[in-house]
């Protein structure tokens, strides 16, 4: 393509030559001649819903979420929604969520998670007393011969 132009930019060769030599449509040779040609994701709007947070902002929002995770607290989805509510009022940042029950959207909140696949989330639960009871030194010694 950078030779077509070349070419017919120093007058060498006419239009109509030049896309049968090279075998390009004449919209599309016109189109990089004039320089319009967009690329795609590059310079275009991206459909469907308006993104709250920024990508960096987002990011950190999960580097907190796998935190927590390391630690065991195990986060809900609720309390996503509410963190990510209380974080774009905290900041100012413009948003679109529900103001009376003060969280973010379940649109707003499936959607972060196609766009961060790391993260897995699970319903806490807490450890049943059966478990706290049998977990005692005597019967760790019973499985764990030293």
């Amino acid at each position: 393509m950078k030779k077509a132009i070349k070419l017919y930019k120093t007058g060498e060769f006419g239009l109509n030559a030049i896309c049968k030599r090279y075998q390009i449509p004449k919209p599309t040779f016109k189109r990089h001649l004039l320089g319009t040609n967009v690329k795609a994701k590059e310079g275009l709007k991206s459909l469907g819903r308006v993104q709250v947070f920024s990508t960096e902002v987002e990011q950190g929002l999960e580097n907190q979420i796998l935190k927590m995770e390391e630690i065991f607290f195990g986060l809900t989805i609720k309390d996503i929604r509410r963190a990510a509510y209380q974080f774009a009022e905290k900041n100012g940042i413009k948003h679109n969520f529900n103001k009376v029950k003060g969280t973010a959207g379940k649109a707003w909140f499936y959607n972060f998670m196609k766009r961060h696949p790391k993260l897995s989330l699970r319903q806490p639960e807490s450890t049943s007393l059966a478990r706290c009871k049998g977990f005692n030194r005597q019967n760790v010694n019973h499985f764990l011969i030293f």
